[in-house]
């Protein structure tokens, strides 16, 4: 007897846990990098969907760039979000989680806080950009 084969048992090509699978095995250091992200997130109380939504956010950045976070400077932090914003229509779900996935990121390794995005690529608050907010 043959066994069935169901679509929801294959995820897609760029589906969210085959994005974050990807980096992990293409981006030098995603997978270490990942590991103390997920840890760090679990510790702090955050939940579940919190870590997969910020987890498939920086590891499409990670993906985009061919390279580790922690090796962007701001200039291709700032390229990526503006790409977001404007060409690829992004949810302003998508967006936010985004931009909170990197800051957590860039606060676990403490790096120093990214200048203000410039006009356009980030969505304003009114007072700053939120990736430069201490709001988590």
């Amino acid at each position: 007897m043959e066994k069935k084969k169901y679509a929801w048992l294959n995820p897609k090509p760029n589906s969210a846990k085959t994005l974050i699978e990807r980096a992990k095995n293409e981006v030098p250091f995603f997978k270490e990098h990942y590991s103390k992200f997920e840890e760090q997130m679990t510790i702090g109380g955050y939940s579940q969907s919190t870590l997969f939504n910020y987890s498939r956010a920086v590891a499409k950045v990670s993906l985009h760039f061919k390279k580790s976070l922690l090796d962007l400077d701001p200039d291709e932090v700032n390229q990526w979000l503006f790409l977001l914003a404007k060409e690829k229509k992004a949810s302003s779900t998508y967006f936010k989680h985004t931009v909170y996935g990197l800051r957590f990121f860039f606060r676990l390794y403490e790096m120093p806080r990214l200048p203000a995005c410039p006009v356009g690529a980030c969505r304003q608050t009114g007072r700053r950009c939120i990736l430069n907010s201490d709001k988590s």
